[in-house]
């Protein structure tokens, strides 16, 4: 995943999802290159496209909205999954 790759050694905020606990709130993730890997097969979303996000999406910007997360300081979301959890994190082009 470029996007992240560009990012490493930055924090940004992370939602996780799981059927047990459904859009969680993180805070703040450092990126690294674990991250990165776990990312890799993640599809990056435009935020400014907001009428074409999935439903989940908006989910989890709605949940760091919630946070006092400032979404417009952010371009993009990655969304990956791993096992049974799905995660989002909040991407910037630099």
């Amino acid at each position: 995943m470029k996007i992240l790759e560009k990012l490493i050694g930055d924090s940004t905020y992370m939602v996780t999802d799981h059927e047990a606990n459904r859009f969680n709130f993180c805070g703040l993730l450092y990126i690294d290159n674990q991250l990165v890997e776990a990312a890799k097969a993640g599809i990056e979303f435009d935020l400014k496209q907001q009428s074409l996000l999935p439903e989940d999406v908006k989910l989890a910007i709605e949940t760091m909205i919630t946070n006092d997360v400032i979404i417009e300081d952010f371009t993009g979301i990655v969304r990956y999954e791993n096992d049974d959890i799905t995660y989002y994190v909040l991407v910037w082009e630099q």
